[in-house]
């Protein structure tokens, strides 16, 4: 069986909301300090090489080799987490201090926190764009990652209550 690695990164935002059909509380305008987490998954990764190999430049076709930190090569990582949570981030900033009722994506359903997961998976989707074989991470030009896909997104009402989405 092969392996999968994942990597996990976690932003928050907050926002009101009120759900219209619910017979309870909720059906009042509420808020939340909303947690969300994102994973991605990747099967396999580039090689990662000694680190005191010298460094080779990335050419056209062909990534270079790593020879320091920063140096351009293979990074062995599904994706570096600080460009993942630079893309969650952004993602959140548009739901932040926000009625969610009154966002367009909320005009035709309630923003639940089932439908806010699905909402921000196909957000970072999109963000991440089609994913060829392998592409250079945004934070290190000319370092090789592997070929991702979003997992998972989970949306934390309350330290008791999460709602999570994924596609297969």
């Amino acid at each position: 069986m092969a392996g999968v690695f994942d990597i996990t990164v976690t932003g928050g935002f907050c926002a009101a909301h009120r759900l219209p059909a619910h017979a309870g509380a909720c059906a009042h305008v509420h808020g939340h300090n909303f947690a969300v987490t994102a994973t991605l998954a990747a099967s396999e990764l580039p090689e990662p090489l000694e680190p005191n190999e010298p460094a080779e430049p990335s050419k056209p076709g062909k990534p270079g080799k790593p020879g320091k930190p920063g140096a351009a090569g293979e990074s062995g990582m599904v994706m570096d987490f600080l460009d993942l949570k630079a893309i969650l981030d952004s993602v959140l900033c548009e739901l932040d201090h926000k009625d969610l009722n009154a966002l367009p994506e909320f005009q035709n359903a309630p923003p639940t926190a089932e439908l806010l997961a699905r909402h921000i998976f196909r957000r970072i989707k999109a963000a991440l764009g089609a994913t060829p074989a392998s592409h250079t991470t945004p934070g290190a030009p000319g370092m090789t990652i592997a070929p991702v896909r979003l997992l998972r997104v989970e949306v934390r009402e309350t330290k008791d209550f999460a709602a999570g989405y994924s596609e297969d």
